[in-house]
């Protein structure tokens, strides 16, 4: 169980602290709100090698794909357009052991 979440520029969230979680935590919010990146971050930090992973896969198609289409970055979604640096970090605390992702452009 994660005691706490901390979300850096992963898709729709700028920037999300969550404290103190317990064993169920209630989300609600309006459409296009971030309910749903809270969660991929979240299934993100469960499971990071994974992640990792195929979002290295994302980047090598949108290279090849960038390359044939001249079109925009399809891994872009992954990453804020806020973000300057290019960077996606994830931080929890899972039972007591810090654990964090970091998917760089």
């Amino acid at each position: 169980m994660f005691q706490s979440i901390e979300i850096l520029n992963f898709r729709g969230v700028c920037s999300l602290t969550l404290q103190d979680l317990q064993p169920v935590n209630l989300v609600v919010g309006k459409n296009n709100s971030g309910k749903t990146s809270l969660l991929e971050a979240v299934a993100v930090l469960a499971n990071p090698v994974e992640a990792t992973q195929q979002f290295h896969q994302l980047r090598s198609l949108e290279q090849s794909l960038g390359q044939q289409f001249q079109s925009q970055a399809f891994a872009s979604w992954v990453i804020n357009t806020a973000a300057k640096n290019h960077t996606v970090t994830l931080k929890g605390m899972w039972e007591g052991t810090d654990v964090e992702v970091v998917l760089a452009r």
